[in-house]
């Protein structure tokens, strides 16, 4: 797999306080939701950034969530076509291991760090604007079971 990178709720103190007012569940549903939206804005980037020959590389960028529930919930970003990682970094020179020939250097052609450094205020911007909605949705959820 392709470097991957891993984004959290920060800087965002506000965002995070009301969170933590939240119950564990709603609290869990905003922070996936900001979360993805976060990851959608990487994605679309190194979608963009992706060299494509067959289109699988491009096709195969995908996010994780960890497990489990903390203040350092994660999403990781990453490619899951398994030589994305040679298409990233590149190659030395290589050898044939029978014959000895030699099969060239493939440069490296980076797609994940260029797709994060130059989102991080559209990240950062993506993942506020979703935590406060999913957080005024989950408020309405939770006074709307009190009352009734």
């Amino acid at each position: 797999m392709a470097d991957s990178v891993s984004i959290k709720l920060e800087g965002l103190d506000e965002v995070r306080k009301a969170i933590r007012k939240l119950p564990e569940k709603p609290a869990r549903r905003v922070m996936r939701k900001a979360l993805r939206a976060g990851s959608t804005v990487i994605i679309k980037r190194a979608r963009q950034l992706t060299p494509v020959r067959t289109g699988r590389l491009k096709r195969s960028w995908r996010r994780r969530f960890s497990k489990s529930f903390d203040p350092n919930i994660t999403a990781e970003v990453l490619n899951a076509a398994p030589y994305a990682h040679l298409v990233e970094f590149g190659t030395g020179p290589r050898k044939d291991g029978k014959t000895g020939a030699s099969r060239g250097v493939m440069p490296a052609h980076p797609m994940i760090r260029p797709a994060v450094e130059g989102q991080i205020e559209a990240i950062n911007a993506a993942m506020r604007k979703k935590a406060d909605e999913s957080i005024k949705k989950e408020w309405e959820k939770l006074t709307r079971t009190k009352r009734g």
